[in-house]
């Protein structure tokens, strides 16, 4: 087991967004459109469902 020196929150917070925008930046663009599509979908869903 590996003992790891305590780290501020801050630079984890910067490096989980640092992980996430290089995986972004790996999707292909097909599969960043049907995310966008997808999500542009489930809000128009959940606005549907609040006005109720």
């Amino acid at each position: 087991m590996h003992c790891l020196p305590e780290t501020n929150p801050t630079e984890i917070e910067y490096n989980f967004a640092y992980v996430i925008g290089i995986a972004i930046k790996l999707l292909p663009f097909s599969e960043m459109q049907f995310i966008d599509e997808t999500m542009e979908l489930l809000r128009e869903e959940a606005s549907t469902h609040t006005e109720h």
